[in-house]
């Protein structure tokens, strides 16, 4: 069951596809971005601020990552500080990210 839809990447493509799913999905969704802007203007949106990429990744029965690279994601997945290891188990992560 979900309950909380996490989304990490909140550029040009990003930012509208957390809005519509904040806006459809009738669930919790939990974001974060290193940009303050997009999230501010998500948060008017219904979308809760998540503190770092841990606690969405912590929080969320299904990931979103909206990167601009492979690379990218690769870093924030399986880096020094990677979330790989903190998510749930069970969640599923959904790469949007430009490929590299």
């Amino acid at each position: 069951m979900i309950s909380t839809i996490g989304f990490i990447g909140l550029g040009a493509m990003g930012e509208p596809m957390c809005k519509n799913l904040a806006k459809g999905s009738g669930k919790k969704v939990l974001a974060y971005d290193l940009a303050s802007e997009p999230l501010e203007r998500l948060v008017a949106e219904g979308v809760q601020k998540g503190e770092d990429a841990l606690q969405v990744a912590r929080e969320s029965d299904v990931l979103f990552l909206s990167l601009p690279s492979g690379q990218h994601v690769k870093s924030l997945m399986l880096g020094e500080d990677g979330i790989a290891s903190e998510l749930k188990q069970g969640a599923t992560v959904v790469d949007l990210s430009t490929p590299p």
